[in-house]
């Protein structure tokens, strides 16, 4: 080697050793952010929402083989069981991966990190990082598919709920450019989807072209619904409908509905503190409460400010998302719109009506709405039993709790406080009808 040669690797060097160094940074930095990120959200404390008291921020640590849920709060242990809350926890609003919505009401996130969710011999395979990894299930169970969910709530709802509603008597297939193509889905690999169309002609669809997949709705096995379940939500998105569950030495068993055509799952639960634990939240339903978003209406009436007409919604924001305030999901409520009134006869006796109010965050900051409870007694006239201060976005929901004894109807009213009726987008958060003890 000549000097001139030596001189060359002797300048590069350097450049060598930072540019590994800088590599080396690139891979660590994130590692480590995210590290710090789940100690900070390891086993933090949610809200519990008990029958009876007020609510409490505590951490769930575990379940016994009875499936009684264990909780601590300053040391001092309590199990629960499902009729003994309302409500603990959120829904996780970050995903991780493709969305698997399953016939029983469930939904799974496909975690790809290192295997990408397939299809193949009449199944649907995928690891995750909450129910493990390599899990197969029949395709007879599996709805629909996202594969690219929108990475806002409230556009991934709008986009998606009209996208599963819609009739269809084939397996079909939405391009990115939204494109349907209609068929039978053969299999799904790392690169390619089969589909066979009805000319008999095996599509061979670029992976990186697809949005989402659909089932023929005639193929799938659909549970026969039950009257009590419990809606577990986990920390990557996910939510399991459990018929039953039950604690095991390293893991929670869950069921969900169906009988001998239910899903087994087994939920990891870490001891160590450091990991975040994998259940984010824990609704109860069909046990103490009846949700009002459960039951019929009698009457519905929105005046409109100008001439636009709203709907009230089941579960979902006035604009058909799901609920949101302050940052935070809610599964159960109602959406409305100022100006407006909801009217619900009471079928059978309740002790009382609770739940918060607030403005949903889609209005961004707008919007300014006052909301009233009012009660009826059995032939007796209307009386206002709650009345809230003037809301408005970005402002903290407002509880209430309203006897019900010798009740029969109650009317939900939302009116407009000032700006116009612009972005007034009421949400009745948890509201529920308390069930009188036996």
């Amino acid at each position: 080697m000549d000097k001139h040669t030596r001189y060359r690797v002797t300048k590069r060097l350097p450049f060598t050793k930072v540019r590994w160094t800088l590599c080396l940074a690139y891979f660590l930095v994130p590692c480590c952010l995210l590290f710090l990120i789940r100690v900070l959200e390891a086993d933090q404390p949610s809200t519990l929402i008990p029958v009876e008291g007020k609510p409490k921020k505590i951490r769930l640590i575990g379940c016994t083989s009875q499936g009684k849920w264990r909780f601590e709060q300053n040391g001092k242990i309590t199990s629960l069981e499902a009729n003994d809350f309302i409500r603990w926890g959120h829904p996780a609003s970050r995903l991780n991966g493709p969305l698997m919505y399953l016939t029983d009401g469930s939904c799974l996130v496909a975690d790809q990190s290192f295997t990408r969710l397939q299809i193949t011999e009449d199944e649907v395979r995928f690891d995750s990082s909450t129910v493990g990894d390599n899990r197969r299930l029949p395709l007879t169970h599996v709805e629909a598919i996202i594969l690219k969910p929108h990475a806002k709530n409230r556009l991934r709802d709008l986009w998606m709920q009209p996208l599963r509603d819609a009739t269809r008597k084939s397996d079909v297939v939405l391009l990115n450019n939204g494109d349907l193509l209609e068929g039978t889905v053969i299999a799904l690999d790392d690169e390619v989807l089969q589909l066979l169309s009805g000319t008999e002609e095996t599509l061979q669809i670029p992976r990186d072209n697809l949005k989402a997949i659909l089932f023929q709705p005639e193929l799938l096995e659909r549970p026969v619904p039950i009257e009590q379940l419990l809606l577990i939500q986990l920390a990557d998105g996910s939510s399991l409908r459990a018929a039953s569950w039950r604690g095991q030495l390293a893991n929670i068993e869950v069921r969900t509905a169906g009988e001998a055509e239910s899903l087994a799952f087994k939920i990891p639960w870490p001891k160590d503190s450091v990991v975040q634990k994998p259940i984010v939240g824990l609704l109860p339903i069909g046990y103490s409460a009846v949700f009002l978003s459960d039951i019929e209406e009698a009457k519905y009436k929105h005046q409109p400010y100008l001439s636009l007409e709203w709907p009230f919604r089941r579960d979902r924001n006035v604009m058909g998302a799901r609920l949101q305030t302050q940052n935070k999901l809610y599964e159960k409520g109602i959406g409305m719109h100022a100006d407006a009134e909801l009217i619900f006869k009471l079928q059978q006796s309740f002790k009382r009506f609770d739940g918060a109010v607030g403005i949903d965050d889609s209005a961004e900051g707008q919007g300014s709405v006052r909301f009233e409870v009012s009660v009826q007694p059995a032939g007796g006239d209307w009386r206002t039993a709650f009345t809230s201060g003037v809301l408005r976005g970005g402002d903290t929901p407002e509880s209430f709790s309203i006897d019900l004894r010798g009740i029969d109807a109650i009317r939900l009213k939302t009116d407009h406080a000032t700006g116009g009726a612009v972005a007034d987008r009421a949400n009745w958060l948890d509201a529920r009808l308390q069930r009188v003890d036996d």
